[in-house]
């Protein structure tokens, strides 16, 4: 069986590690500049906060719009790069040192890797077990040819996969055909791609012609200058899928043309397992039925915003809110975590 996993930064802060773009900025607006232009973008983050910079790669495209001057954004550009993939790497180097306290145990991690359908609603789980068993997918012990498609830099997912799998969990055998880092792994002598998916997303139409703007913040621009073989590889990676996991993705604009691609295929009626987070507690099952359902219909209207034709008799689109997969039942520590990274980069009050 031929199962993909689709992970994004929800997999890190689940697990207790503070890597939000809202975490990065508490780093970021302290470092000192003597830019002008730095120190206004800064400044333009501190003013607007979350409202405007939740989503750091949408708010650059359209920062654009705060200047004519190419070279300016491309000082702009360069240094938040910089900082972020600097952020993160000491997040990285912590969590490899132990330094960083993380909310789940081998144990939790391959349970929730090994049976990620465990952690829906009981009917829920049923169903899906009992469509893997009519289509007969091999699910549970034996072989799982496994892909992982992660949209984050940082290698949280690696450092628990390679750990031994807990021997009351070695039921067969798991094999990691291929993982790929959609923005590009953490590497101390390689940038992060940190961008939009498209030309339209820069709001400055003049910008849009300039090559030095467009192999910085055009992600695909980028991934097609580079060469094709990681498209083909990808697509490869969903198009064989026969179950995807979601977990911790925005499925956001920035990333339109992986969404789509994944999109594809749940409109081909591909078992999906959605994992998604909010902010509230259910009173009932029926208030989280009520959330499900709202969160699934906000992904097809997405989906078909993208051109797709969704059949919803024919999709099998699965949704759990706020579940515990992954975790341990620990406290999440990323207060905690933040400030541990904060002391680290030196820029705690």
């Amino acid at each position: 069986m031929n199962v993909l996993f689709v992970i994004g930064n929800g997999f890190d802060l689940q697990l207790g590690l503070p890597t939000s773009y809202c975490d990065f900025y508490q780093y970021y607006c302290k470092c000192p500049s003597n830019s002008k232009v730095i120190n206004k973008l800064k400044d333009n983050i501190n003013t607007l906060g979350d409202r405007n910079w939740s989503d750091l790669e949408l708010a650059l495209g359209k920062y654009t719009a705060n200047t004519q001057d190419s070279s300016e954004f491309i000082t702009v550009y360069d240094d938040i790069q910089k900082e972020l993939q600097n952020y993160l790497l000491t997040v990285d180097s912590l969590v490899e040192q132990n330094v960083l306290e993380l909310n789940a145990t081998p144990e939790s991690f391959f349970d929730g890797f090994r049976n990620p359908e465990k952690y829906f609603m009981s009917e829920i789980s049923d169903t899906i077990n009992s469509y893997i068993v009519e289509q007969n997918f091999n699910f549970g012990p034996g072989v799982l040819n496994v892909k992982v498609l992660s949209f984050n830099y940082t290698h949280t997912f690696e450092h628990f996969y390679n750990m031994p799998i807990p021997e009351e969990l070695n039921g067969g055998d798991r094999y990691l055909g291929k993982k790929f880092h959609v923005h590009r792994e953490l590497m101390n002598n390689a940038s992060i791609w940190l961008g939009v998916d498209n030309l339209d997303q820069i709001e400055n139409e003049s910008f849009r012609q300039n090559e030095d703007i467009i192999l910085r913040l055009v992600k695909q621009d980028i991934i097609r200058e580079i060469g094709t073989s990681i498209i083909e590889d990808t697509d490869r990676m969903i198009s064989t899928a026969d179950l995807i996991c979601l977990f911790g993705v925005s499925l956001g604009d920035t990333d339109a043309t992986w969404v789509k691609k994944i999109g594809k295929s749940i409109s081909f009626g591909v078992p999906t397992l959605y994992f998604v987070k909010e902010q509230k507690s259910f009173v009932s099952d029926n208030d989280r039925l009520v959330s499900q359902r709202r969160f699934k219909n906000g992904l097809v209207r997405k989906l078909e915003n993208l051109g797709l034709s969704i059949d919803k008799d024919k999709m099998r689109l699965f949704v759990e809110v706020n579940s515990p997969i992954f975790i341990d039942g620990t406290e999440n520590r990323h207060d905690e975590n933040l400030k541990k990274v904060l002391e680290k980069l030196s820029v705690v009050d």
